[in-house]
């Protein structure tokens, strides 16, 4: 068992998620759309980082199955991005030579996921008419770095502007 504060700082350091903030709320779990397909709750992975539970949280196929599709980052009160958290958990797992505990056709759906219902997402989100979709393409710069919250716009004009054309 890892020490809570080594596993907790790693992912601070790598991330700058200090999920020791985390309360507990339970907010980014409301709104995950893999929520139902988890061992673990994102927030229970959390809480075992926290207790020093390390291989429960490094073994569970959570980890694996989140789509980073920042649901969680948008309704936790605290403003942490635990699609982030598990991403670095997922790589100290696999340094220590954890594997997956899904099928590859279930990593291939992680990727996936996050294009499945676009359009409705992005109506959701109150983002733009498709009409705007090819400005706000000829408006991004192919030198700028999306910051957290743009990768979802960006990625939806990538995939809806061809279909626009």
């Amino acid at each position: 068992m890892e020490s809570s504060t080594n596993l907790a700082q790693r992912i601070q350091m790598e991330t700058g998620q200090d999920v020791r903030a985390c309360q507990q709320s339970a907010a980014c779990i409301a709104g995950c759309p893999l929520a139902g397909y988890f061992d673990w709750t994102p927030a229970q992975i959390v809480q075992a980082v926290q207790f020093g539970e390390s291989d429960l949280a490094l073994e569970s196929r959570t980890l694996w199955l989140c789509a980073s599709c920042q649901t969680c980052a948008t309704a936790c009160p605290n403003g942490l991005d635990l699609a982030l958290a598990m991403d670095s958990l997922a790589g100290v797992a696999r340094e220590r030579g954890i594997r997956p505990k899904v099928s590859e056709a279930g990593l291939r759906h992680k990727v996936f996921l996050p294009a499945i219902d676009l359009p409705t997402r992005i109506r959701e989100l109150g983002l733009m008419p498709s009409g705007e979709v090819e400005t706000l393409r000829r408006n991004v710069s192919t030198d700028h770095r999306p910051g957290p919250g743009e990768f979802l716009v960006l990625a939806a004009v990538a995939v809806l502007a061809p279909l626009m054309a």
